[in-house]
């Protein structure tokens, strides 16, 4: 068993996320793209480091996308068939703290309900999409939402530009 953050990390080292090397996967090796998370995923990435360093802390895993199974490499399936492929492998299987991230034709309601519950936003996937590592496709569109404020000028400050 192995957790690697994007940057390459071993996420295993940290005590709040030893109970990765307990789970029993129902098969004998897969690659995910996946997402580690404190609590139910929408406390933000601080929960996330306070948590993954208190042993027993408040982890969870959501996968993404399946990458590689029993050794072979799925990226440059359609996204659709690797997507199948990723339910297939956990159908039936209670494994605690492990969820697969939902999936809906319905984005603008998906949006609306995951950032009115504090999540970051979604990310649109064109079923036929392969696997790009370290590449950003068009074929994935990450919508989040844009911060605003609303501004009011009560004063007339310096002229000159400050660096």
């Amino acid at each position: 068993m192995a957790c690697y953050s994007r940057r390459g990390l071993d996420l295993l080292e940290h005590p709040g996320m030893a109970w990765l090397r307990e789970i029993k996967w129902p098969f004998q090796s897969a690659i995910f793209d996946g997402e580690a998370c404190a609590g139910d995923g929408h406390e933000g990435i601080q929960a996330v480091f306070t948590e993954r360093k208190r042993v027993g802390g408040d982890m969870a895993l959501v996968l993404f996308d399946l990458l590689h199974v029993g050794g072979k490499s799925v990226m440059r399936e359609p996204w659709r068939d690797r997507r199948n492929r990723l339910q297939d492998l956990l159908e039936g299987q209670q494994l605690q703290r492990i969820a697969v991230v939902p999936v809906t034709d319905d984005a603008p309601t998906l949006y609306e309900t995951w950032v009115g519950m504090g999540g970051e936003g979604i990310v649109l996937k064109n079923p036929a999409s392969l696997y790009r590592p370290g590449e950003r496709s068009p074929a994935w569109l990450k919508i989040k939402p844009k911060l605003s404020l609303d501004v009011k000028v009560t004063g007339l400050g310096r002229e000159d530009r400050l660096g």
